[in-house]
């Protein structure tokens, strides 16, 4: 009898292949019609039935796919998929999904095969390869990227906005050398964007070609003076070559071009501080705060002046206020704490203070010496020794530390010792008149 039946099936094959594909095609129009008014399961029904009759179709598999990825079922539209590219390995609709899909679930390693096998099929898409070249610079793939762009992008039209993603990626991952190619195309592109020059400026500046970069940067200037940033950057420049005179005439050039501006009165004070005319200092700084009452910078070094002049009350005012703007800056901290320990007074404050800036920065030397001379102040000698004796392992040729570790010594009675630190701090600050002193030199 099975036999008998099978017969019958077999003489039936061609009119039942036909009314299946019918029956596909009449589900797959309704899924659709369904997918296109929101009604995704009723999609996704009708979809399994047009796989049902013909599962030989690889665009069924598809649109059943993406009804799933709409319902957040990537994991099924995955296996559609494959089921797709397995009846057609190149089946574009089924390896763009997939890609989507990977890409949308972090599988990105995944994502940039299906598109690298999408590029192959057809070199000629830019929408690919723009996908893929994304896909390369997610994964931090640069070779790749780079060698992409110039094989089969370069040449398009109007890629100028691409540029600018590409180079924005390279800055944030301080890829400047990659960077500054493309910085270099877009420049052809429009040699009187003012802006495009300083970016491409600060670029080389990254990359130590200071010729190039302060060239573009006055450039920058040239074409739009009236832009403060660029003044700015230019002033930077000089105060760093230690030409303090020349940040003066830049300043003055700048006010007259762009106004007055906080960070450039900031810089000013920094010059001046450096040259020893402290009222002009003063003057530039308090300058910055009145432009910008957040300049914390400016604040923290205004402190540091005032810490020479012994305005105690000035210096915990402006530290107080740097901390408070700055979130909690570790070098405030640091400096306020240091202050107070170096009066002896306020000792369990300045604990506090320098233990949150060593939370921050366990290895900063100054921030240990500082915890070091609070333990002195408050006679903790042999506490001092280790801060201190830490300190110097991290920096060994700084002659402030040996000094105090000198004296922790000597108040611990051992002489011999305190005299040694004061020597070895005396090899490395010739001059310094209180380790002189200290050795009976003077």
């Amino acid at each position: 009898m099975l036999w008998a039946v099978c017969l019958g099936l077999s003489t039936l094959s061609y009119s039942s292949t036909e009314e299946a594909n019918t029956r596909a095609l009449d589900h797959f129009i309704r899924g659709t019609i369904a997918s296109e008014v929101e009604n995704h399961y009723q999609a996704v029904f009708h979809f399994q039935e047009a796989l049902r009759s013909d599962p030989r179709q690889p665009f069924i598999h598809v649109a059943l796919a993406q009804e799933y990825m709409i319902l957040d079922q990537p994991g099924r539209a995955l296996e559609l998929l494959e089921d797709a590219l397995a009846i057609d390995s190149s089946y574009t609709d089924a390896l763009e999904l997939k890609a989507a899909i990977l890409r949308s679930t972090g599988k990105y390693s995944e994502a940039i095969a299906t598109l690298e096998t999408l590029v192959r099929a057809d070199s000629t898409n830019y929408s690919y390869q723009y996908d893929l070249l994304f896909g390369y610079l997610s994964i931090g793939d640069f070779d790749k990227a780079d060698e992409l762009f110039e094989r089969h992008i370069e040449g398009e039209s109007d890629i100028v906005p691409l540029i600018r993603q590409i180079l924005s990626i390279y800055a944030l991952s301080e890829e400047y050398d990659r960077a500054i190619p493309y910085m270099n195309r877009l420049l052809k592109s429009d040699t009187l964007d003012a802006s495009m020059m300083y970016s491409m400026g600060a670029l080389y500046l990254q990359v130590g070609d200071t010729l190039s970069g302060e060239s573009l940067i006055q450039r920058a200037i040239d074409l739009e003076p009236s832009e403060p940033r660029y003044w700015f950057a230019r002033a930077v420049l000089e105060y760093e070559r230690g030409n303090f005179e020349d940040v003066f005439e830049i300043a003055e050039a700048a006010v007259k071009a762009a106004g007055e501006q906080a960070s450039l009165s900031n810089l000013l004070g920094n010059a001046f501080s450096r040259l020893g005319r402290t009222d002009e200092a003063i003057a530039a700084f308090c300058s910055a705060i009145a432009l910008d009452s957040t300049h914390f910078p400016a604040m923290g070094s205004l402190a540091l002046i005032y810490d020479g002049l012994d305005s105690l009350d000035r210096v915990v005012e402006l530290y107080e206020k740097a901390i408070e703007l700055s979130d909690s800056t570790p070098v405030y901290l640091n400096n306020l704490a240091y202050t107070y320990a170096e009066r002896g007074i306020e000792l369990e404050k300045a604990r506090l203070l320098v233990t949150q800036a060593l939370a921050a920065d366990p290895e900063n030397a100054p921030y240990l010496d500082t915890m070091g001379w609070i333990e002195y102040q408050t006679g903790n000698y042999e506490e001092a020794v280790e801060w201190l004796r830490k300190a110097i392992k991290i920096d060994a040729e700084n002659a402030p530390l040996y000094e105090h570790l000198g004296d922790a010594y000597y108040k611990l009675g051992k002489e011999s010792k305190a005299r040694s630190y004061y020597r070895k701090g005396l090899a490395r600050d010739l001059g310094n008149e209180s380790l002189l002193r200290k050795l009976g030199q003077q």
